[in-house]
């Protein structure tokens, strides 16, 4: 499966910045209050990253959530054609977009 090149970019960075603090994927994801098998996601590029999750691995590096994006560069046409599928989680109950 080809994952969205925005969510590639961002675990890309992440890693690189996780790696440079010394700091194995566990430790880390201890450190940022997040399962470890969903961070190696992350950083492989393979789910979609929620606000929380970001804010949680931003100050687990010691940086704003800005300074954190800063390198991701985004395609703005991959991103416009993403189905909505790709574009967040649904309720459970409603079925709907949350």
């Amino acid at each position: 499966m080809k994952y969205p090149s925005v969510q590639l970019a961002f675990g890309t960075r992440v890693r690189e910045l996780r790696r440079n603090q010394g700091l194995s994927q566990e430790a880390f994801a201890a450190l940022a209050n997040l399962d470890r098998g969903a961070f190696g996601k992350i950083e492989r590029g393979e789910i979609n990253v929620g606000l929380i999750s970001m804010a949680r691995i931003a100050v687990a590096l010691g940086m704003s959530l800005s300074a954190l994006l800063d390198t991701v560069e985004l395609e703005h046409d991959e991103v416009r054609s993403m189905p909505r599928s790709l574009r967040g989680p649904k309720s459970l109950s409603s079925g709907k977009a949350l």
